[in-house]
């Protein structure tokens, strides 16, 4: 609306108009990602500004059903997105079930602003709340209260914005307004009771969550006589005379956009995730048999840290379907790798824990209570602990999971005495390397352990003191996996790391670039789904 006001104040005509504001949509969506949210605001932009010009009436819903429409004929994938999911129940929430909520209110406690915003909190929260529990058991129910304070700060940040792109120094107002949301939505996710949990249930929840949704407001918002009549009056005589053969060019229609969904991959037989944890590290590992593997769980960094147990990667499991680990494995006792392990252990079933942090020790540091928790949680859940040795064998079906270090005798460094594991599977291969630094990786090529691989998890999440020349070439990876929280104060990973592997032609995949990391493997070759 503002680049129409603005081209129509400089006296531009209707193709004028489309030429100039069409392109700058496109352009902010390219420039900002092109994600399934942003599409969605930018087709709805340029049908709303092709309308206004055309003269023509226009309603939200048209808008939205457009915008659905051209994004799946476009990509039928789109579908299963979960941000092109989300974003189209939110809209549809606010546009649909908000106003029906709204008028319960206003009927309850009259008209106001705080009615209002109740009214569209909730819609919003209540289209998406199927989504979510289907996608991942849970649900944020803190959400209501925080848009209480969140969405009046959003308004002003739209007017601060626009005033910073005139005065660049009035960017700091919005500094501090960006901070004050995150500052909220921070506050409230932690808050007691802020999500609700559930085994994640079938496809038939949705579907009978929006049919509910339909039937409950669809007496008081919708005027149905209309559209039966203008159904009587327009549409039947119309479709009456429609001959057989008008309808060739929708099953044709309808042909290629199933030859399309084809191209959908069939389940893959390995799946290797690597989670969005910050400046951490968790990796899961799904079998060709079905069993799964959790190499080390934790942490984000900050107040939220002792959280990453039952707020990450508990719902993260959930969500793909895993109800019980056979194997978790953790490489060392830092924090940034075993803090979210004893929530793990209280709350999904596990077969075996391979402790990489009390091999050979002679004590437990007092100090490390991320690790004595977990201690404590096996303890009571009665996890067998196994003691980590080069040359262990674990049976995944086809897939074959080695350890190949900690080797005897140990090392003086902590890091150096990470578990480092080989996993094969057809004619792919990783490599999971813990922490381990240039002493650890020199003992490896001593000992003419196999490091060739098609995968390499790079040690100590891109530090320079890993990932030596002589390691890197042994290896010989096709890709690299990085695990590291966005502008960490390490400054992982770090340059030279990089540009070694850039050097050696391998592609670099990173959680702090691109979120979770999905490898999808058949037998012959491995592909690479970053998630944000």
């Amino acid at each position: 609306m503002i680049l129409l006001w603005a081209a129509r104040g400089l006296g531009l005509k209707r193709a004028p108009l489309l030429l100039v504001i069409v392109p700058i949509l496109v352009l902010y969506a390219l420039l900002t990602g092109g994600a399934a949210s942003i599409w969605r605001a930018t087709l709805g932009g340029v049908l709303l500004t092709w309308a206004l010009l055309l003269g023509r009436d226009v309603d939200g819903l048209s808008l939205w059903s457009a915008a659905i429409l051209i994004m799946l004929v476009l990509d039928p994938l789109n579908a299963w997105s979960l941000s092109f999911q989300l974003t189209f129940a939110a809209t549809w929430g606010l546009m649909v079930l908000a106003p029906a909520i709204a008028r319960l209110f206003a009927a309850r406690f009259g008209h106001g602003g705080i009615t209002q915003l109740a009214s569209l909190s909730l819609g919003a929260q209540a289209a998406t709340m199927p989504i979510s529990l289907f996608h991942f058991g849970s649900f944020s129910a803190a959400g209501v209260g925080a848009n209480f304070i969140a969405v009046p700060l959003a308004g002003l940040m739209v007017g601060t914005g626009l005033v910073g792109l005139i005065f660049s120094p009035f960017n700091l107002v919005n500094y501090y307004l960006t901070r004050g949301v995150a500052s909220v939505a921070h506050t409230f996710a932690l808050s007691p009771g802020a999500r609700f949990d559930a085994p994640p249930p079938g496809l038939w929840w949705p579907i009978a969550c929006y049919a509910i949704f339909f039937a409950a407001i669809a007496p008081v918002s919708f005027n149905w006589k209309p559209l039966y009549l203008d159904w009587r009056q327009k549409l039947q005589p119309k479709l009456s005379r429609l001959r057989p053969w008008s309808l060739v060019p929708l099953f044709l229609g309808a042909a290629l956009w199933l030859l399309w969904l084809l191209r959908v991959p069939a389940n893959p037989d390995l799946r290797v995730t690597m989670f969005d944890v910050g400046q951490g590290e968790a990796i899961l590992i799904r079998a060709p048999s079905g069993q799964n593997v959790l190499i080390d769980g934790g942490s984000l960094e900050g107040r939220e840290r002792s959280d990453i147990g039952a707020q990450v990667l508990v719902p993260a499991l959930q969500s793909l379907g895993v109800e019980r680990l056979d194997l978790v494995v953790l490489t060392h006792a830092d924090a940034d790798h075993s803090n979210g392990l004893a929530a793990l252990a209280r709350e999904v079933p596990i077969g075996a824990f391979l402790d990489g942090a009390g091999a050979g020790r002679q004590g437990i540091d007092p100090a490390q209570v991320d690790y004595l928790e977990l201690r404590k949680a096996l303890a009571q859940a009665k996890i067998p602990i196994l003691t980590p040795r080069a040359g262990q064998n674990f049976e995944l079906g086809e897939a074959k999971l080695r350890v190949l270090a900690p080797s005897v005798p140990l090392m003086e460094a902590e890091n150096d005495n990470s578990i480092v594991l080989r996993l094969d599977f057809g004619a792919n291969s990783f490599l999971f390397t813990g922490d381990i630094e240039t002493a650890g990786e020199a003992r490896l090529l001593q000992r003419g352990a196999d490091l060739s691989c098609t995968v390499l998890k790079v040690a100590h999440h891109g530090s320079k003191t890993s990932t030596t020349p002589a390691f890197l070439k042994a290896a010989d990876p096709k890709i690299a996996l990085i695990s590291c929280g966005r502008y960490n104060r390490f400054g992982h990973p770090h340059a030279q790391t990089l540009r070694a592997l850039n050097d050696a032609d391998v592609a670099v995949f990173r959680t702090d670039l691109g979120g979770a990391l999905q490898l999808d493997c058949d037998r012959a070759a491995c592909r690479v789904t970053p998630f944000r």
